[in-house]
């Protein structure tokens, strides 16, 4: 198992990147940002007073990402996944797990998950990320998990970086 963690900071409220994170622009914008990520699609929304619940498929780039190892195994639709993600909204605390797109039979080899939290700080907010993946085969799960983190860390800064641009542009429309 391999743990991460990724601290961002933004010149914003907390109010302002919740709402980044929230707008149904921002799946478009990161698709654009995330050189990794080919396309996101939001598959599903609910919302009540406390949370927003969300399910979103991401299919990665997956040009060179498959090891020689394990191209008679693996294929590049396996590669795909769906984040479920839970917002809790008094608490600026978003949850989340990573259903990949395997067989059934290796479902259980995988395991993702992890949290970001959002603190308003005398210069905008902190957002503090921290999840874990676990992969589960003999003799290459670690490899593949040194791996995985280190896509996850960059789509997290690449992230950070679009929602950055996001926010300067609908600061830079409003005044318009």
């Amino acid at each position: 198992m391999r743990r991460f963690t990724v601290e961002n900071e933004f010149a914003a409220s907390v109010a302002e990147l919740e709402a980044l994170l929230d707008s149904p622009a921002l799946h478009e914008r990161l698709q654009r940002a995330m050189p990794a990520i080919d396309a996101i699609e939001p598959l599903e929304r609910l919302e009540d007073e406390r949370e927003v619940r969300r399910r979103v498929r991401y299919r990665p780039n997956v040009d060179g990402k498959i090891p020689a190892f394990g191209r008679g195994v693996v294929k590049p639709e396996m590669l795909a996944w769906v984040e479920e993600s839970v917002w809790d909204k008094a608490a600026h605390r978003y949850r989340y797990r990573i259903v990949p797109n395997l067989p059934a039979a290796w479902r259980d080899r995988f395991d993702s998950h992890g949290s970001y939290q959002l603190t308003a700080t005398a210069r905008g907010v902190h957002r503090l990320i921290e999840g874990e993946i676990h992969v589960r085969v003999p003799l290459v799960g670690g490899l593949v998990e040194r791996m995985l983190v280190k896509e996850v860390e960059q789509n997290f800064r690449a992230e950070a970086e679009a929602l950055r641009r996001f926010l300067a542009d609908t600061r830079a429309a409003s005044l318009r």
